[in-house]
C-alpha cells in the first residue's frame, strides 16, 4: 500500500501566553483531499494544525501548532517513512515572532535587529501601551520535501489574493524552480469558499487541470497520483 503524506491547516506562531498570529486556513481541503486517497487504497498520513478539521476516513494523524513543530514531524516523519506523494496543503506562516518590543527600547536603539525582548512572553502582555512585534522569516517547509526524499511526487500549493492568472502562473513557475514542485495547485483567494473553489493545476507542461470545488481538488489529486502508479507499471 502506498504512503500518502497530505499537510492541513494553518500553522500559529506566539506573541505572549494567550496571543498569537495566524490565518484562515481550516484544513477543509486539506481532510477532502486526504479523504480521496484512502478511498482510492492510500495509507494516508495526515500532519494537521490544532484547529484544522479531520478527515473521515481511518488516517495516521499528527497535531502541530508552529512552523518549527512543522519542521520537526517533517523531518522525523521522512527519515521513518517513504511517501509515494506529498500534498503540501497547509497554510505556513511565513513569520515567525522574534521579539516584542516598547517603543522606548526601539527609539533607543540604532539597530533594531539586534535587540533583545524585554517583555515577558511567557505572560499575557499588558495592552496598557503599544508593543512592536518584529518579525522574522520563518524556514520555508516546502523546501525540505525533495530534499529528504527526492523521488517522491510533490504537489506543492500557491495561493495569491487581487492577483491575475498570469502572475500565479509566474507563481507556480518559481515553485517548481526553487522546491522542486511536481504540480502546483494554483488558487485565488477571492475565488476559495467554504465548498466552492476555482483553482488549477499546473506542471512544467503547463495547466492540465481546473476545478469548481474542494471535492473535484480532492479527487482530481488523489486520481492524478494512482495515475502514477499506473504508468509506472
Amino acid at each position: 500500500m502506498k504512503k500518502i503524506l497530505v499537510t492541513a491547516g494553518g500553522t500559529t506562531e506566539p506573541i505572549d501566553a494567550v496571543r498569537s498570529i495566524t490565518n484562515e486556513s481550516s484544513g477543509r481541503l486539506g481532510a477532502k483531499i486526504a479523504d480521496a486517497f484512502v478511498q482510492l487504497g492510500f495509507e494516508v498520513v495526515y500532519l494537521h494544525t490544532e484547529k484544522s478539521l479531520m478527515p473521515k476516513q481511518k488516517v495516521q494523524s499528527i497535531t502541530i501548532k508552529t512552523v518549527k513543530d512543522v519542521e520537526i514531524s517533517v523531518n522525523t516523519l521522512m527519515k521513518n517513512h517513504q511517501f509515494y506523494a506529498i500534498i503540501h496543503a497547509m497554510a505556513i506562516s511565513d513569520f515567525m515572532v522574534k521579539n516584542v518590543l516598547d517603543y522606548e527600547t526601539i527609539r533607543k536603539s540604532d539597530h533594531i535587529e539586534d535587540l533583545n525582548s524585554i517583555i515577558k512572553r511567557d505572560q499575557k502582555i499588558s495592552s496598557n501601551k503599544p508593543i512592536f512585534l518584529q518579525l522574522n522569516p520563518a524556514p520555508k517547509i516546502i523546501n525540505l520535501f525533495k530534499k529528504l526524499q527526492p523521488d517522491t511526487i510533490l504537489v506543492g500549493f500557491k495561493l495569491l489574493a487581487n492577483s491575475d492568472e498570469k502572475k500565479l502562473i509566474q507563481a507556480a513557475q518559481k515553485q517548481i524552480t526553487e522546491n522542486n514542485s511536481d504540480y502546483v495547485l494554483c488558487n485565488h483567494k477571492e475565488q476559495v469558499h467554504e465548498e466552492a473553489h476555482k483553482a488549477f493545476l499546473y506542471s512544467e507542461d503547463g495547466i492540465i487541470a481546473r476545478f469548481d470545488n474542494k471535492t473535484d481538488i480532492a479527487n482530481g489529486l488523489a486520481q492524478l497520483i494512482q495515475k502514477e502508479i499506473s504508468n509506472e507499471k
